[in-house]
């Protein structure tokens, strides 16, 4: 099994030479109340992305598919305390057909613990497109995305 969040799992992937790519938040990004928004990714975890599937300068909320394949997809997001409404992350293709290929809701963990939400898929992806995560939630106010050590994070692998 392959943890995309876990060092020694990602030292096995890239012994294996298939193309993966993790990248997580080091700085808030704030989402305003119903509204579903694409979130940017700041830093990648992996040390060097041979297969160009992130820039954390141009189009940072993208993950290119540089191979077509089965891709295993895990997204965490850390949403801010808040005991008020409902939380989504979506994971997205772009490309020829835009899809969700995933989208799952939560209700907020309530007003003294933040809400960390996850979504994990596996999906047949065609090289040429990109996948993206987007968050959305309906507290009233905007809520921050946190960076909390690792939680919020995305991480795409090819698996076949």
């Amino acid at each position: 099994m392959i943890d995309l969040f876990n060092p020694e799992s990602l030292r096995r992937v890239w012994r294996s030479g298939q193309p993966f790519c993790v990248v997580r938040k080091i700085s808030n990004q704030s989402l305003n109340s119903g509204t579903l928004t694409d979130v940017t990714w700041d830093i990648e975890d992996t040390n060097n992305d041979l297969w160009g599937m992130h820039d954390t300068s141009t189009n940072s909320e993208r993950i290119n598919i540089p191979i077509t394949g089965r891709y295993l997809i895990k997204a965490t997001l850390d949403w801010e305390t808040n005991a008020t409404g409902l939380r989504r992350i979506t994971v997205s293709e772009v490309g020829v057909l835009n899809k969700f290929l995933d989208s799952n809701i939560i209700l907020s963990s309530g007003s003294t613990l933040s809400t960390i939400h996850q979504s994990t898929s596996i999906f047949h992806l065609s090289a040429g497109v990109y996948v993206k995560v987007q968050g959305q939630q309906n507290s009233g106010g905007a809520l921050n995305i946190l960076t909390n050590n690792v939680h919020s994070q995305f991480g795409v692998v090819r698996i076949g």
